[in-house]
């Protein structure tokens, strides 16, 4: 099976990323930027796991309309890909959102 990403919906900082046997690595990088700028999460068995099935992503949100591109690997080489959902503040508040 691919693995899942799961994005917390209460801010958009948080990624957890899981597989039901094993997991290789996850990538992230905002669209806008250089694909050399990708990075990488190695996969680490928690305590006293032989094998990682989750790996924990903190990222900081960028101002402006931006799209996250997350990819996660399973150790079979299964690839899994989702979207990015923000929870949008502005101190002064908003006169008008729109979402494409």
């Amino acid at each position: 099976e691919k693995p899942v990403i799961d994005l917390d919906k209460t801010d958009g900082t948080n990624i957890t990323v899981t597989d039901e046997t094993e997991l290789a690595y996850a990538t992230y990088r905002w669209e806008d930027e250089p694909e050399e700028n990708t990075v990488k999460v190695e996969a680490e068995p928690k305590e006293g796991e032989t094998v990682a099935k989750e790996i924990n992503i903190k990222i900081t949100a960028k101002k402006g309309t931006n799209t996250l591109i997350i990819t996660a690997v399973d150790a079979a080489g299964t690839t899994e890909g989702d979207k990015l959902y923000l929870k949008i503040t502005h101190e002064l508040g908003f006169k008008k959102l729109s979402f494409q």
